[in-house]
């Protein structure tokens, strides 16, 4: 749901967009790191937590995209 109106600070939408922007970079990074740790074990168990986890993170940023988009941060 868009939060932001003709009403709203530009300036606070803009904060908003660059931190929504930076999360999703730190996202990509966390994502990334589990996807390579997923290959440094050799329990499957461990394995399927960290690929579950890794999806997780993709999902937070799936989410923080759809946000950005819907407000028109893109």
């Amino acid at each position: 749901k868009a939060v932001y109106t003709a009403m709203s600070s530009p300036e606070d939408k803009e904060h908003d967009a660059f931190l929504a922007t930076d999360c999703i970079g730190t996202e990509k990074l966390v994502s990334g790191t589990y996807n390579d740790d997923v290959f440094a074990f050799g329990d499957s168990g461990v394995r399927k937590l960290l690929a579950d986890i890794q999806i997780e993170e993709q999902n937070h940023a799936e989410m923080l995209y759809k946000y950005k988009t819907v407000n028109g941060m893109l």
